[in-house]
């Protein structure tokens, strides 16, 4: 929007993202003002702000060592064992853990929470034909409270157990 005197703008933006793997989300909001007034013929002040809110369930920052548990874990072990309980390969097996219950851990013990704001002011002069002076002052304020429980493995507790002669 704009009027002869200056230049508005804002946005509102909603993101929700449920994910590849299982206990994974995403959302966001964010939202953004712009302002920009004329005084006078060649001063212009302004303000640009941005406020975001953002929330992560389930996963880590990067996906990559779930999915690598996945594509290297053993197709005939099981995702629970007879008894109902995770199964997992053996502890000192080079296939990693069981994927499913990585994940089922993580979102059960895993919460991001991000608040950001964002914002600066400035003042431009035009002074000459061609010449513009602008000067800036911002602000960048980050919060990111999270939560993380490390799941001890049953099998990573129990003793090992070597044969003897």
């Amino acid at each position: 929007m704009a009027n002869k005197n200056g230049t508005h703008f804002f946005s509102l933006n909603y993101f929700d993202y449920q994910g590849l793997l299982s206990e994974n989300k995403w959302k966001r909001v964010q939202g953004r003002l712009n302002n920009t007034f004329s005084i006078g013929k060649n001063v212009r002040i302004g303000e640009n702000l941005n406020v975001s809110f953002q929330t992560e369930d389930g996963a880590d920052r990067i996906g990559l060592p779930i999915v690598q548990s996945a594509y290297n874990y053993l197709a005939i072990v099981p995702k629970y064992d007879i008894a109902g309980y995770w199964a997992a390969s053996d502890k000192t097996s080079n296939f990693g853990s069981n994927p499913v219950a990585s994940q089922q851990r993580k979102g059960d013990g895993y919460d991001y929470n991000d608040f950001r704001v964002t914002g600066n002011t400035f003042v431009e002069f035009d002074f000459l034909k061609n010449f513009t002076f602008k000067t800036n002052v911002g602000i960048d304020i980050y919060n990111s409270p999270s939560e993380l429980y490390q799941y001890t493995l049953l099998r990573s507790a129990q003793p090992q157990v070597r044969a003897t002669d």
